[in-house]
């Protein structure tokens, strides 16, 4: 799956506004989904969640004009795609605007 939406800041800002959110979807969904984290490799963040016996890796990408987001759905999942899709730019228009 892959989502990308622009930002009209700087890419430091873009950056620290998708570890914030990462940070806050942790600390909500603590109980929820088990093995979750996250780490940054310069603009790239590599993250993974367990939930219901299935792991979704993926990486978030932060460059000077757009946030993307690319992952790994287990072919179970693939039916709910659609709706993560649009989950995922509705918290990036909270976002960026």
């Amino acid at each position: 799956m892959r989502v990308a939406y622009p930002h009209r800041t700087t890419r430091t800002e873009a950056r620290r506004r998708v570890d914030e959110e990462a940070a806050k979807i942790l600390a909500q969904n603590r109980g929820r989904v088990s093995k979750a984290g996250y780490d940054w490799r310069g603009d790239v963040m590599d993250f993974s969640a367990t939930a219901m016996g299935a792991t979704v890796k993926g990486t978030v990408t932060v460059d000077d004009t757009e946030v993307v987001v690319n992952a790994d759905v287990p072919l179970f999942l693939r039916a709910f795609e659609g709706r993560a899709k649009s989950r995922i730019l509705d918290t990036f228009r909270e976002m960026f605007g």
